[in-house]
């Protein structure tokens, strides 16, 4: 109950805070920079307040909608108070323009922070206002970052429940058949071009065919052939994927052969990503024979930091390592290095995310995750279960004689009577009828 009402000040404190902002951009007041960085400091902390009443568990998709939308909403706002009170030479607008432009702005900054590629450079006649200083970029750096976790968290919610309807997880289960079958193969070839030009050499001994410069990038090519053959079989024993029996060459997706598209995705995806990998080695032949090896390296970094570059901070500065070729098939690699990057820096921050987020609290303590147990176990039993059940067909051990009736359920024998003493009838020290009385 108490968090329901922090949620609603939160909400009230944001809207009027938000009507402050848009009645300040309105009005004719002189630049004054203190006063904006004041409240651009309220701003800021209302945002994020409104982005952790967002990530809590207990909000339904409506109401981490309607957080998102008001910290956007208040962090837009501040843009047209930052023209108003800091003064000219910020953004190219005048200084009496309508809400119209400011509105078109953040629409295209908004669709820039979704575009994590970095696709698109100019959205052309969207974006009506632009930012012409460092400050008013170091202030939309924080607008994309925002803007640009939310956007792709919800995109990545939307695909995930698409993906798991129609195709459930045959594209993990075909990327690791693929990284197998292809780090098999680029060891091959690291092994038959130094052997077909050694054959070449020997048949024509009167030209320099062998050239003894190739082998140390083909040895490490090996090497991390080889350490790409090791991860796939690691992915496969992690996620249960099984070879395929002979009669199913599809087999390994299990059970995610039922579903709608798996199968038929399945059969496109391979020879996809064979042309994708031949059409990758002949570009990055070309290119590198146009910017040399130092020039496709500067290349590849700056690709490489643009698609981890969540918060365009390198688009919004205009920062680059190099300008890249002229040739124009090299977008397909560098879209591929960019969506490489993208997903590498999104699997570290969704686990840094889910490190850091509290447990999910039910009736006021904290739920306890639910273990399973592990899909891949043996059929030898566990020590746990060598307490509780027969471990194998030889007799448990027991102090009872196996052949005793006890042994059978029937009663213990009696007590047998010795020859003499008081279980004799003729003994006379004492009397057989004295036995059990009391003293």
């Amino acid at each position: 109950m108490l968090a329901t009402h922090l949620r609603t000040a939160v909400v009230l404190t944001s809207l009027g805070w938000a009507a402050v902002c848009v009645a300040v951009a309105a009005s004719n007041l002189p630049p004054t920079p203190p006063v904006f960085w004041v409240g651009f400091a309220v701003t800021l902390a209302l945002v994020a307040a409104n982005l952790a009443a967002a990530s809590a568990h207990a909000v339904l998709p409506a109401g981490r909608v309607a957080h998102v939308a008001l910290a956007l909403g208040m962090y837009a706002a501040a843009f047209p108070a930052a023209h108003t009170l800091l003064g000219p030479g910020h953004f190219d607008a005048p200084s009496d323009v309508g809400p119209g432009p400011w509105a078109a702005f953040v629409l295209a900054h908004l669709l820039r922070a979704a575009d994590v590629l970095d696709l698109v450079q100019d959205w052309g006649a969207i974006q009506a206002v632009r930012h012409t200083s460092p400050e008013a970029a170091a202030l939309l750096v924080g607008f994309h970052l925002v803007a640009g976790v939310f956007v792709i968290d919800a995109i990545g919610r939307a695909v995930g429940r698409v993906r798991r309807s129609l195709v459930g997880d045959m594209p993990r289960t075909m990327s690791i058949v693929l990284l197998s079958v292809f780090a098999r193969l680029g060891l091959a070839a690291c092994a038959a071009v130094p052997l077909g030009m050694a054959v070449g050499q020997a048949q024509n001994p009167s030209m320099n065919i062998f050239d003894w410069r190739v082998l140390p990038p083909l040895a490490l090519a090996a090497v991390a052939c080889v350490g790409l053959t090791r991860l796939a079989a690691r992915l496969r024993e992690r996620y249960g994927v099984r070879p395929a029996a002979p009669e199913d060459a599809l087999g390994e997706l299990g059970a995610d052969a039922g579903k709608p598209l798996a199968r038929v995705g399945a059969v496109f995806l391979a020879p996809a990503a064979v042309v994708l990998l031949v059409s990758l080695v002949a570009i990055t032949g070309l290119v590198g024979g146009e910017l040399g090896v130092t020039g496709l390296v500067w290349w590849v970094l700056d690709q490489s930091m643009r698609g981890a570059d969540f918060a365009d901070v390198m688009q919004l500065f205009g920062l680059r390592l190099h300008p890249g070729p002229a040739l124009p098939a090299a977008v397909v690699v560098a879209v591929f290095v960019r969506v490489v990057a993208s997903a590498v820096v999104g699997v570290v921050v969704h686990r840094i995310w889910r490190s850091i987020r509290p447990a999910r609290r039910m009736h006021g303590r904290p739920s306890r995750r639910c273990v399973m147990t592990d899909p891949n176990r043996t059929t030898e039993p566990t020590p746990h279960d060598r307490l509780l059940t027969r471990p194998s067909a030889e007799p448990l051990p027991t102090a009872l004689d196996p052949g005793g009736p006890k042994a059978r359920g029937f009663p213990a024998d009696p007590k047998p009577v010795p020859k003499r003493g008081q279980g004799d009838p003729a003994e006379r020290d004492p009397a057989p009828d004295d036995i059990g009385r009391s003293a």
